[in-house]
């Protein structure tokens, strides 16, 4: 799994500029897992941004600033062409 994430890091570093990040991996109701599999959260972080506070939003907030359909599909696309 770790190999997939640093294979994720470096497409994101390449088309998003992104060189931070955070992963995030929930076991359990209690500790906001919402699906009952093992999967792992990637969490990229700006270098002008506070790491702390995306943390913290991702985990208590983490549907409050959604994208567009069109840009997700944007990003992903741009993503996997660099896998």
């Amino acid at each position: 799994m770790l190999s997939l994430v640093r294979k994720t890091h470096l497409a994101v570093k390449k088309t998003m500029n992104s060189t931070n990040y955070f992963l995030l991996q929930k076991n359990g109701k209690s500790a906001g897992q919402t699906v009952p599999h093992v999967h792992i959260h990637y969490i990229p972080v700006n270098e002008n941004k506070s790491g702390f506070m995306i943390l913290m939003k991702f985990l208590f907030y983490p549907f409050e600033k959604k994208i567009s359909e069109k840009k997700m599909h944007q990003m992903t696309s741009l993503i996997s062409e660099s896998i």
